[in-house]
């Protein structure tokens, strides 16, 4: 029996989901309207709902957290935050993306303490502060940002 790996499965998902919004697309055009936003909602549903969906959460522990780092990919962060629902914005991979460096390097997620001084002194005063980081990640920045960034829960987080 062929074995298909994590990569080609998200090759064909993404392709799958490639033809479906091209065909959502055309649809919407013709009926006078486009409407992006909700393409890629409805792209992402369709994506969530497939064998990649099942393929994911079994890479998860109990908490939802991916049990290997190495597993993260922008894919799952996507499949993470939609777990959460949370649309990613380029302010979200921002913190994300950030917090990956910082696992990177110190091996640990940060506290929220340290994670909204670390976010203020590489991104800027006006987003290293709690507000900011709760407006993107409601459910808890520590907690919410670390699992979509593919980190192990921080400390003190049930």
């Amino acid at each position: 029996m062929n074995e298909i790996t994590l990569r080609q499965m998200e090759e064909q998902i993404n392709l799958q989901v490639g033809q479906i919004r091209r065909s959502l697309i055309k649809s919407l055009a013709k009926m006078g309207g486009y409407i992006e936003e909700d393409v890629m909602k409805v792209s992402r549903k369709i994506w969530m709902k497939t064998e990649m969906g099942n393929i994911i959460k079994s890479m998860l522990d109990n908490n939802g957290f991916l049990v290997n780092s190495e597993d993260w990919s922008k894919e799952v962060a996507f499949w993470l935050a939609g777990d959460e629902n949370i649309e990613m914005t380029d302010a979200h991979w921002e913190v994300v993306n950030f917090l990956r460096e910082y696992y990177e390097k110190y091996r640990i997620p940060p506290p929220m303490i340290k994670l909204i001084k670390a976010v203020g002194k590489k991104l800027g005063p006006e987003k290293g502060n709690q507000k900011y980081l709760y407006e993107l990640f409601p459910g808890g920045p520590a907690r919410q940002a670390c699992k979509i960034a593919g980190l192990p829960r921080p400390h003190g987080h049930l």
